[in-house]
């Protein structure tokens, strides 16, 4: 009788420490509609995987596990749902050719917690009527592209890069329609937040080819590549054209764009600097060169900055010499700084000058708003006499709200004083109106608009 309670007691042992060692098995669980229906481990790089095929299909690749495939496609057939997670380090998908997030149905790709995607070619919403989501979430997750990637290609996409996750591509188009389809509807949103978050391209990168794309790089979100278009491509026969939107902003916040930069070329651009956000161009920044239609222009709040490579910080004059087109750079009502760095600035800016724009003090005197009370501020007097408005109008010397004969004895009173550094009357004031930079064939010029002028001109 003792025998056999002792061997029991050792069976139970064993089967004791076989239950504690099960979670770190390797998982992959699939439900539903996912072919081939055989266990995704056994998938190989020849495998055309399909999760959500032609009805509603879901894949976990958790705890470690390793999956490969040829073409992976999520929500092929319209109608079709299909939804991937890769969950955990060490945890890849691995597809050789295209990963389709929506193909004519509707997919959802979620990668956390250091899980690791790869694919030659990515796309988000691929056909038209189909819809994609994928999120990149958490420090070591990532998505690698070691060609294109496509949010909204001719479809709906959505790409949400947090918490520190990473995804890289060659060349990526947010809202692209290829040429001869421009009749169909093609939408992208790419969100990159929060410190750590990266999208890096070695190549071309479009917000907006012949659909329309968002990209908002926020909370210390980084992106950057190679030459960089906003509203790019028009298709004269069928008077379409892209449309784009970036909005750069918050501290640490980077747009980095090694080569090019065009606002509106062909199609509708708008670039937003707000807030700590920084955006540089180390070749040439063009604003609305287009041949027909639309336009582009850059708004700018305080604590926005733009970095452009050259020496041009003398004045805003040789700053704006460095940029191309007709476009415009809205800065309201406030004043603004030029640095040129030797070095790297913190920032990899050596050979840069920045335009930083700050919030507008009140200088008693400086009626034309250049950061100094000399001489320059009588003309602008003389121009604007009789005008009224909100304080601060340009010709309003004293900050009444009226330009008269009473603002011509404001510069006499402050002769001399120069804004940052020197003495205010306030700390601060509200933005009265907005102030445009219009750049036209190189030339700096001034110019009153209301605020209305910052809507899309192009819708």
């Amino acid at each position: 009788m003792k025998r056999i309670i002792y061997i029991l007691m050792v069976v139970g042992v064993v089967l004791v420490v076989g239950v504690s060692a099960n979670p770190a098995v390797a998982e992959i669980v699939t439900t539903g509609d996912v072919v081939p229906a055989t266990d995704p481990a056994t998938w190989t790089s020849s495998t055309m995987a399909y999760i959500g095929k032609t009805g509603n299909g879901t894949m976990n690749i958790t705890s470690g596990s390793d999956v490969s495939d040829w073409y992976g496609r999520i929500g092929y057939d319209p109608g079709s749902t299909g939804e991937v997670t890769v969950d955990g380090t060490g945890s890849t998908w691995t597809t050789s050719e295209h990963l389709d997030v929506g193909l004519y149905g509707s997919g959802v790709l979620t990668i956390t917690n250091g899980g690791a995607v790869s694919a030659a070619e990515g796309t988000v919403g691929l056909f038209a009527g189909s819809t994609g989501e994928a999120t990149v979430n958490g420090t070591g997750s990532t998505w690698t592209n070691s060609q294109a990637l496509y949010v909204g290609y001719s479809g709906s996409g959505v790409l949400n890069i947090t918490g520190g996750g990473a995804v890289s591509s060659v060349d990526s188009s947010i809202g692209y329609i290829p040429y001869p389809e421009g009749s169909t509807d093609s939408t992208g949103v790419v969100t990159v937040d929060g410190v750590g978050s990266t999208w890096m391209n070695s190549s071309t990168l479009n917000v907006g080819f012949l659909g329309s794309g968002v990209l908002n790089i926020t909370n210390g979100g980084v992106v950057s590549n190679g030459d960089g278009h906003i509203g790019r491509a028009c298709d004269l026969t069928l008077t379409e054209w892209g449309e784009g939107e970036v909005t750069v902003d918050g501290p640490g916040s980077m747009w980095t764009n090694n080569g090019d930069l065009s606002v509106g070329n062909c199609g509708g651009g708008v670039l937003n600097i707000t807030d700590g956000g920084l955006v540089s161009v180390g070749g040439t920044l063009s604003i609305d060169y287009s041949i027909d239609y639309n336009g582009g222009y850059i708004d700018m709040t305080p604590g926005g900055m733009l970095a452009l490579y050259g020496k041009a910080d003398h004045s805003l004059g040789d700053f704006l010499g460095l940029i191309d087109g007709t476009g415009e750079i809205y800065y309201g009502n406030h004043a603004y700084t030029l640095t040129y760095y030797k070095k790297g600035g913190g920032r990899d800016l050596a050979g840069y000058t920045v335009l930083t724009i700050l919030e507008l003090v009140m200088l008693l005197g400086d009626a034309n708003h250049d950061g100094m009370v000399s001489a320059d501020d009588y003309a602008s007097i003389q121009i604007h006499f009789g005008d009224t408005g909100a304080p601060g109008i340009l010709g309003d010397a004293n900050w009444d709200g009226v330009v008269s004969a009473d603002d011509f004895g404001a510069v006499g009173i402050g002769a001399g004083n120069c804004n940052f550094g020197c003495v205010y009357l306030v700390p601060h004031v509200p933005e009265p109106t907005t102030l445009g930079v219009l750049l036209v064939g190189g030339l700096a010029m001034l110019r009153r608009c209301s605020a209305q002028v910052l809507k899309r001109k192009w819708k």
